[in-house]
């Protein structure tokens, strides 16, 4: 733990490797840059030294309850801020293919690209087989 916190997740992102930490106490959530590839250890502007060695930290500290926590705090500020994520309940606020107000529970998401590779659209796919415009669901509680 690093104050308090537990890394949550890392990726690597270009040169750098960084890490989503969070603080059960006080449920703050901050992402920091852990490691920089084209400087050797230490010697990077971009790298804080106290998050030097975040990305060599477990996630979780091995605690299903810290887990369970993080999932509950993710799921409700995903919800606050209208965040759709898989296994969320969502709502068809507009469109003509499924009837406004159709309720379904996110399977996982689906995206669509021209064969130039950019993106033409984002679907949701839901746990009983519908696909729906993502742009035209909400998050519900």
């Amino acid at each position: 733990m690093i104050n308090g916190f537990v890394k949550v997740n890392s990726w690597v992102d270009g040169s750098f490797t960084r890490c989503e930490l969070w603080n059960p106490e006080t449920t703050e959530h901050m992402v920091v840059i852990a490691d920089d590839a084209e400087y050797m250890p230490g010697d990077s502007p971009f790298v804080k030294p106290e998050y030097l060695n975040a990305d060599k930290m477990t996630s979780f500290d091995g605690s299903d309850d810290i887990r369970a926590a993080w999932e509950t705090w993710h799921y409700n500020d995903c919800l606050k801020n209208g965040v759709i994520i898989e296994g969320m309940t969502v709502e068809v606020f507009k469109g003509r293919k499924y009837p406004i107000g159709t309720i379904a529970k996110v399977d996982r998401f689906y995206d669509v690209y021209d064969r130039y590779g950019r993106l033409v659209a984002d679907y949701i796919l839901t746990t009983d087989g519908k696909r729906i415009p993502k742009q035209n669901c909400k998050p519900i509680a």
